[in-house]
């Protein structure tokens, strides 16, 4: 306890707030009503009696004592002073009794005097003063019987210096508080909250950067919260130097109000104080919560000792660092989040792009933001003076406190000159460093300073990898450690070539190499490598794996002088010399050259060598050195910020020197790039897209494309007539066009263009002619109508229309006509037809034309015209066109034009078996989908045999039936006439039996009777279904065989024997061979299928009936090894606990499967060790063994094969990403095995559990170097 004169120190200000915080603290501490609570805070401003006032609508709160708060109405008057009349205190200016005193006294409430008055405390003093007041309510008018009941309630109370000493005691943040105030100085070891707070408020508002989003915050603030409102926690905050650890708990605190007067706050106590401290706050009974800031792991154990004998009174937060391998019960980690940082670098007035590199590089460091929110910093960054120089020194900073010596600086030297270093057992790499780039340092020294890093961060862990962090720091040192040793080429060239230097080791140099662009020196460090004389520039060095791969990384860093060496050497080979650089060589210099295109000084060199390259090509892949060369000449994400004039300059000089049909066909694809105007797609360059050189205005966009235009047209013209050459030149061209017309492009350019093809290339029109109409009419009508002039002007003969309008007219050219959709080019060729039998034009000189080739039309075109052409003159025709036949190779014959001809030949009267006849004499099978339709019309069942004897790719005829909009006509089909169709074709073609079911199910759609059902069963149990589905598209296995089947089960109860022998055909089919293997044929499309059949089977009333025929199956077939394992593949297992085709898990109840168990013993425990899956997710959403497993293990783990056969089954998985997530869900349910009577099992199980653990740390490992970036070695 304080003197009680101390408390005269307290000023007015300081007392009303006092009260206030005292007022607060006990209602937040009892539930009670915070709102009801009002204190001013103007001591200055006329009160009317008031400095504090409780009205709560309720009593007060339970467990509350009315020693402090006496009443839910309660006005409360402070007086600093010695000297107060306090009869006066209660009248206004007039002698009135103040209105605020009136209305609580009036209201039952109490009227409380706080002073500070040590005078008070003698209770014939505080006596006299009550009675003063009670007179001046008396003079000041109070009714009589009023002011009876108050004295006699004791409703005017005092509450001077002990009775405040002992209410501020309650609170330990209020009671130091004022300790510190009065002058106490064993009391001054900490900042009481009041403190805090005005320190974090001087702060401002900080971004926290802790997390991803507020929901994540919130979470662990309600935990914070949670605990320390139970009271006796200990809580351990963690996280990375400025990540907001000590805003995160003040923001904790500040949010309740019940906390901040129990909070003491220490920063950087003394161990040995702060253990006294708190033990003498535990011994006087007090509550409170000590948060300790920056301090370390060993303070907080010690600490929590001493909290955990406070019966719950006292909780304690400590704030600090991470430290491996220390753990608490109470942990929670704040780790920066990139997204965040990014935000609060946006903030500090960087570019996106600047806050991107910038949040990369201080990644674990949020402790620099502090730093790069300075006026200073910031003109750094954008000056670039001397910025790239501090900021490695500011991380440096952050992570050491002491200075390093000239040895650890020659250490992070060498080390940082890779990227990541391999430090496994097996690796000899940090070995390499030692013995060639520390030469002559102790190893006990090296190993030393090796640890001093790690200790302070420098260098860190990344599984088998130890790395520099950050990366500004290591590439300072790299920079440092090159500039060192550049000089002497030949010290390099020893590194790579002459020692024993690991590849993963000299790849990691060159990637580390390739960041130094960051430094402003890089290009006068490397440009020695690159110079005349230089060991490097040599063929033998250019063209190997560690040279090319070594100069791709210097190509980031001084470009011109790469270019110049690589173009030099490139242009010295002979073609086959190119042609012959292969595999990584030829990778590294085509990655090179997208750095090399990038700039404006090296698109030059780099086009050229592009050229060579692309000319002697021989990779097969988008990105090879042709694609990426076609790519630098795209309007938009070019990967070049060269403009598009200069880039015209450089296609004249690839036209200028192409003198070979190979590098004109690269022109060519040049020349399209240039005029491609749709979808651009870019490939992997290291600059931002957003930086590539964009065309300004229209103009120079048409510049480009009037020489692109010109440039091919001219290529075209002169290549041989109906080469490849040009017929790749034409499609280059008009595939452009409709881009060109949509940008405006001037039509005038365009009409030219093909005016120039027309007179210069034979037979050119039909394209143009298909180019025009595929530019529509309706969006285009201005240059839709002017190039049709062109067409028309150049076409003038029967065949130029044929082939326009019959051969290849446009295809989809649909357009909508009465609300529905019709073929224009089908109308065209159809008033084609009509237009020559009005001019009574023979098509028999054209046969030849009609009879070859595409006829996309032909089938239309021919019926339009038959139907307008005498029977005799139809014959003759078709006469004509069979002799053509006959003297045709079977390959060149197309029979669309002939078949839509004889299609319409059977209405008037013409017999089917000329039809018949027809196809046989043209030797060819029918493959023409209309008459098929025409001929399953009309045919006779005796002449289905001659028909379907006939039909090529019967399946095929089948599906466009269904496929298009012929299944519609299906459906107007007699229904017995379309059940004997059916049944004719599986007698004629049983193999088909798949194909005809999927028609089938069309061709019925809603249509039931026992008819369709009948046939139906029939062929879902044909003896050919398995291999005819077998041979099938996978989405008819998959759907239409297994929905009809599962439909057939569900509806009829007699089908046992059926089911019965589809299941021994299944594992008949299973383990057959195809004819093209010797043995077993492993072969993952019948393993589907199977698996979905046995998987519908599963689901049907017969699944008893199935699982004892697949279960005697498995179990004879176990004796044979060959067969069982391959009866394994195709059933398949459940894998990850989630149901697979195949897989037993849930599709049989548990009963059946522990019956069968029982009944079978050893041998069925086998079976269902690798059958079943092997852990599944219980009720409670955890991972256990699934039921049957556990209890065959136990009853037969210890048999050395179903121990085998479980672990094969356990460490089978399909894996994306971390594999360490499925192992760690095995754990619980080994330990759980553990507890066996079996000595055996517990043995296996604990070999599992090691085996299991050590895959964790595995694949840990393995994510860790995947996020490190490690993993492309």
């Amino acid at each position: 306890m304080f003197n009680p004169n101390l408390y005269k120190c307290l000023n007015a200000e300081q007392l009303v707030k006092l009260l206030r915080e005292l007022v607060i603290a006990e209602t937040a501490t009892f539930g009670g009503d915070l709102a009801g609570i009002s204190v001013t805070q103007y001591i200055t401003i006329p009160d009317g009696g008031e400095d504090g006032l409780v009205q709560w609508e309720h009593d007060l709160p339970k467990g509350m004592a009315d020693t402090f708060i006496p009443h839910k109405f309660t006005l409360f008057q402070c007086k600093a002073s010695d000297k107060t009349n306090w009869k006066s205190e209660v009248l206004d200016a007039k002698g009135n009794v103040k209105a605020r005193v009136k209305e609580v006294l009036e209201s039952g409430g109490f009227y409380v005097a706080f002073t500070t008055n040590p005078a008070m405390d003698v209770k014939q003093n505080s006596d006299k003063s009550v009675s003063d007041i009670l007179q001046g309510l008396k003079d000041g008018g109070l009714d009589a019987k009023l002011l009876q009941k108050i004295k006699d309630e004791n409703r005017v109370k005092f509450i001077t210096t002990n009775q405040i000493d002992t209410w501020t005691q309650k609170y330990p943040s209020l009671y130091y508080q004022i300790a510190h105030i009065l002058g106490a100085p064993s009391q001054i070891l900490f900042t009481p909250f009041d403190l805090w707070h005005q320190k974090m408020h001087s702060l401002g508002d900080l971004t926290l950067i802790y997390d991803d989003t507020t929901h994540q915050r919130k979470a662990k603030q309600d935990q914070v919260v949670n605990l320390l409102a139970e009271g006796g926690a200990s809580i351990r905050i963690e996280g990375d130097p400025g990540v907001g650890k000590s805003r995160f708990v003040y923001e904790v605190i500040n949010s309740q109000d019940a906390l901040k007067v129990l909070t003491l706050y220490f920063d950087r106590p003394n161990i040995d104080d702060l253990r006294r401290f708190v033990h003498q706050v535990n011994t006087s009974k007090k509550r409170a919560i000590i948060i300790l800031d920056n301090t370390d792991s060993d303070i907080h154990r010690s600490i929590e000792q001493e909290v955990a004998t406070s019966e719950g009174r006292l909780s304690l937060v400590s704030i600090g660092s991470y430290k491996e391998g220390v753990r608490f019960e109470n942990h929670i980690e704040l780790s920066p989040d990139k997204d965040l940082v990014y935000k609060l670098l946006l903030q500090f007035k960087f570019t996106e792009k600047e806050a991107e590199e910038l949040c990369d590089e201080i990644d674990g460091y949020p402790l620099i933001a502090s730093w790069l929110n300075n006026a200073e910093t910031v003109n750094k960054i954008k000056t670039g003076a001397g910025f790239k120089h501090d900021f490695p020194q500011r991380l440096l900073e952050a992570r050491c406190s002491e200075e390093h010596t000239a040895e650890h600086k020659k250490v992070m030297k060498a080390l940082s000159s890779f990227y990541a270093i391999n430090t496994s057992e097996k690796s000899k790499q940090l070995d390499w460093i030692y013995q060639n780039l520390l030469k002559g340092m102790p190893s006990s020294s090296f190993e030393k300073i090796l640890d001093e890093l790690k200790k302070v961060g420098i260098t860190t862990q990344v599984g088998d990898y130890l790395m520099v962090k950050p990366r500004p720091i290591s590439l300072f040192f790299c920079q440092l450690w090159w500039e060192d040793y550049a000089r002497n080429v030949d010290i390099i060239k020893e590194y790579f070539t002459e020692s024993d230097m690991p590849d993963e080791l000299s790849a990691s140099m060159c990637r580390q190499l390739e960041k130094l662009e960051y430094f402003s020196k890089g290009k006068e460090l490397f440009a020695k490598f690159c110079g005349a004389g230089s060991p490097f520039v040599r063929a033998e060095v250019l063209f190997t794996d560690w040279g090319s791969r070594l100069f791709r990384s210097i190509a980031n860093i001084a470009p011109e002088s790469v270019a110049e060496v690589y173009h030099n050497a490139l242009h010295e080979l002979t073609l086959d010399e190119v042609k012959s650089i292969n595999g990584s060589v030829r990778r590294n210099i085509v990655w090179m050259l997208e750095e090399l295109y990038w700039h404006k000084d090296t698109f030059k060199q780099s086009v050229e060598m592009g050229y060579l390259l692309a000319e002697c090509e021989n990779e097969s892949w988008s990105n090879n050195a042709t694609g990426n060369l076609i790519g630098k000449f795209y309007l938009q994400l070019s990967g070049t910020v060269t403009s598009l004039i200069d880039r015209i300059e450089m296609m004249k000089s690839l036209i200028e020197n192409a003198h070979t049909d190979e590098r004109k066909e690269i022109v060519i694809s040049v020349l399209g790039a240039c005029l491609h105007n749709g979808t651009f797609s870019r490939s992997g360059t290291r600059h931002d897209s957003s930086e590539d050189y964009t065309p300004s205005t229209w103009e120079e966009i048409f510049t480009y494309w009037d020489f692109a235009l010109t440039e091919l047209s001219k290529i075209i013209a002169k290549a041989d007539s109906g080469s490849n050459l040009q017929k790749n030149g034409l499609d280059e061209l008009f595939r452009r066009v409709h881009s060109l017309i949509s940008s405006n492009y001037p039509i005038d350019n365009i009409y030219k263009t093909f005016e120039f093809l027309v007179d210069k290339v034979p037979n050119v029109v039909p394209q143009i002619n298909q180019t025009v109409r595929n530019i529509g009419k309706r969006d285009f009508k201005e240059a839709y109508d002017a190039l049709s002039k062109l067409i028309n002007k150049k076409t003038s003969s029967i065949e130029d229309e044929i082939t326009l309008l019959v051969k290849e007219p446009p295809l989809h050219n649909m357009k909508k006509v009465k609300g529905e959709y019709v073929d224009i080019s089908t109308l065209e060729a159809e008033a084609f037809a009509e237009k020559l039998h009005k001019q009574n034009e023979s098509l028999e000189p054209y046969a030849k034309l009609l009879i070859s080739g595409e006829l996309r039309q032909g089938y239309s075109f021919a019926k339009k015209y038959a139907s307008k052409t005498t029977e005799d003159e139809l014959k003759q025709l078709v006469n004509v066109l069979l002799d053509l036949c006959s003297s045709m190779p079977e390959n060149d014959i197309n029979i669309d034009f002939l078949g839509g001809l004889v299609s319409t030949m059977r209405k008037d009267g013409m017999d089917v078996n000329y039809v018949l006849d027809f196809f046989q004499h043209t030797r060819k099978e029918i493959s023409t989908t209309y008459t098929l339709l025409a001929l399953m019309q009309e045919v006779r069942k005796d002449d289905l045999i001659r028909v379907f004897d006939m039909i090529k790719e019967l399946d095929m005829s089948l599906d466009y039936l269904v496929n298009y909009s012929y299944g519609s006509r299906l459906k107007d089909y007699d229904c017995d006439h379309l059940i004997e169709l059916c049944t004719s074709i599986i007698e004629i073609k049983p193999e088909k039996v798949a194909y005809v079911l999927k028609f089938a199910s069309f061709a019925f759609g809603k249509r039931e009777s026992e008819a369709i059902a009948s046939l139906l069963i029939d062929m879902l149990f044909h003896e050919d279904i398995l291999t005819s589905l077998h041979s099938c598209k996978r989405d008819l296995k998959s759907h239409i065989y297994t929905t009809t089947l599962q439909k057939i089960l569900a509806e009829n109860n007699d089908l046992e024997t059926k089911v019965s022998n589809l299941c021994q055909s299944l594992i008949l089919f299973a383990l057959a061979k195809s004819p093209s293997t010797e043995g077993i044929d492993y072969d993952f499309d019948k393993k589907d299928l199977v698996s979905e059949i046995i998987n519908t089977l599963f689901e049907s009333p017969y699944k008893e009936t199935v699982w004892n025929i697949i279960a005697e199956a498995c179990l004879d077939l176990q004796k044979d090894e060959g067969p069982y394992n391959h009866l394994y593949f195709v059933l398949g297992h459940n894998m990850d606990g989630h149901p697979r085709f195949g897989s037993l898990s849930d599709k049989i109840p548990q009963e059946i499967l522990l019956k069968f168990l029982e009944q079978k013993g050893l041998e069925a425990a086998k079976m269902l060790a690798w059958a079943l899956p092997a852990i599944k997710l219980n009720d409670e959403g955890v991972y256990d063994w699934h039921p049957v497993i556990y209890e065959m293990f136990i009853w037969y783990g210890n048999d050395d094969i179903v121990q085998r056969l479980l672990q094969s089954n356990m460490h089978s998985f399909s894996s994306v990403g971390s594999r360490a997530p499925y192992y760690e869900r095995y754990i619980a349910p080994l330990k759980k095995l553990l507890k066996a009577k079996d000595g055996e099992v517990v043995k296996w199980a604990k070999q599992q559990i090691v085996w299991f653990k050590e895959e964790i740390q595995r694949s840990e490992k393995e994510d860790a170097h995947r996020k490190a970036g490690i993993s492309i070695y």
